[in-house]
């Protein structure tokens, strides 16, 4: 399954070049979306060290851009030990004022709870701050982002959620060419805890039709 994840990746990247779709950070999500007629595609990988089967989770995450304002997703668990394989994800952006504010679900699957939150992110000369609400678990939590483009093809970012049982992560987004992306970093629990889970996200993306 996981082989095969990946070589949809790669045909589906030789349809269309585009510019990568990126759309959010390690962890948290943004107000960024996949461009409308656009498809991104990743195969995500999280793991702790040493690396094990039990350790380690797969996963094929899928976005397209509905409109200019609407991105819809499915992601699927290739990991071993997941008990449900299909996970649904919607965002929505309102852009009109000068300050983008995006809500979204994630984790659309009958056999947990959904993930709902809400962001704004405004842009400085400095970089973009990310901040929003989510709710996880039965329990509301905010969170903070940062990232900054270094360069065109370079994004360094950071990202917080509160809580103990909550990550914070950073991580650097590669963009190797029009159409394929490294995003990778580490993710801390806030426990304190020294489980840090290393995860790396291999992005493609292209023009859903051909055109």
């Amino acid at each position: 399954m996981r082989g095969l994840a990946a070589a949809v990746v790669f045909i589906l990247a030789a349809c269309c070049p585009a510019f990568c779709c990126y759309s959010g950070f390690l962890v948290v999500p943004s107000t960024d979306l996949v461009s409308q007629g656009q498809y991104s595609v990743e195969v995500q990988n999280d793991l702790l060290l040493p690396v094990r089967s039990q350790t380690s989770s797969t996963f094929f995450n899928t976005q397209f851009g509905v409109t200019k304002d609407v991105e819809a997703g499915l992601d699927f668990d290739m990991s071993d030990t997941s008990d449900s394989r299909m996970i649904g994800n919607f965002k929505y952006r309102y852009s009109a004022g000068s300050v983008p504010v995006a809500a979204g679900i994630s984790s659309l699957n009958g056999s947990f709870k959904s993930i709902p939150y809400i962001c704004m992110g405004p842009s400085f000369s400095f970089g973009r701050i990310t901040f929003g609400a989510i709710r996880n678990q039965s329990r509301d939590r905010w969170y903070a982002g940062f990232d900054r483009a270094i360069s065109s093809k370079l994004t360094l970012m950071a990202d917080y959620t509160s809580g103990k049982d909550n990550l914070s992560s950073v991580a650097v987004n590669l963009a190797l060419s029009e159409s394929f992306s490294i995003l990778a970093g580490a993710e801390f629990p806030n426990d304190g805890s020294t489980n840090t889970i290393y995860s790396v996200h291999l992005v493609m993306c292209g023009c859903a039709f051909g055109s």
